[in-house]
């Protein structure tokens, strides 16, 4: 993986491979819970999404304990335990899709970082490329863009790892810490369609980098770890 490549790159299983021991297991958890959020439509079994939302607390919350931890692998299991049927080997259904899509959780909740953002991209893939089935040739058409949009989802969580940028302390302390109060706010409520707000405070701030004011301006995705937004709170 190259420079170059990084932001042209469709398939995220290189970027991911590149991220290997450089990406914190925060952001890899983060990444694969975006990939499971990405199909929340077809994620119906409230198990599997409390599992989600536990492993989303668990990343910032050094506290979460041992048996919290066995808690979300229970629920994540038996959600997929739930939906495995005979019905769902080899066939393209929305029980199969659900069946992917509960599998990508307990793949999000493996013991290893890097391998869980791996499985649970692939599994969301799969779950949507499954989803549909009485349209011909649904499932191999859906495989490329779908692929695409988790290398975008990757970006925006990682941004440009062979540039990183740098923040200016005194946009976070600027009238009343505005900005961090907003970065906050974002990232707690999932409030997204507030960045266009953060780039007015920032500028406001001072901040002219073309970088920071294009993200936060850009239609997205954006999501929990968002580089900016984790930048700004300190978060690694």
């Amino acid at each position: 993986m190259t420079e170059t490549e990084w932001p042209a790159c469709t398939d995220p299983t290189p970027m991911l491979d590149f991220l290997r021991g450089k990406a914190s297991e925060r952001k890899l958890r983060l990444y694969g819970a975006a990939c499971c959020r990405a199909v929340w439509d077809i994620l119906t079994d409230g198990r599997a999404r409390a599992a989600v939302e536990a492993l989303e607390v668990y990343v910032d919350q050094p506290s979460f304990s041992d048996a919290d931890w066995r808690f979300v692998n229970g629920e994540a299991r038996a959600a997929f335990s739930a939906a495995k049927t005979p019905a769902c080997q080899n066939a393209n259904s929305p029980r199969t899709a659900a069946c992917a899509a509960a599998y990508a959780v307990v793949r999000l909740c493996a013991e290893d970082a890097a391998a869980a953002a791996i499985g649970a991209c692939y599994q969301t893939v799969n779950a949507v490329a499954r989803s549909r089935p009485t349209e011909p040739g649904f499932f191999r058409s859906a495989w490329e863009p779908t692929y695409r949009s988790r290398a975008e989802l990757l970006r925006d969580q990682i941004g440009n790892p062979f540039c990183p940028v740098a923040i200016n302390p005194n946009w976070l302390t600027w009238n009343d810490c505005t900005v961090r109060r907003i970065a906050q706010v974002i990232y707690d409520q999932r409030a997204f369609d507030r960045m266009p707000i953060l780039a007015d405070a920032l500028e406001d701030a001072g901040c002219d980098n073309a970088d920071i004011l294009d993200h936060c301006r850009s239609e997205g995705p954006h999501v929990r770890g968002c580089w900016l937004v984790d930048l700004l709170l300190g978060k690694e």
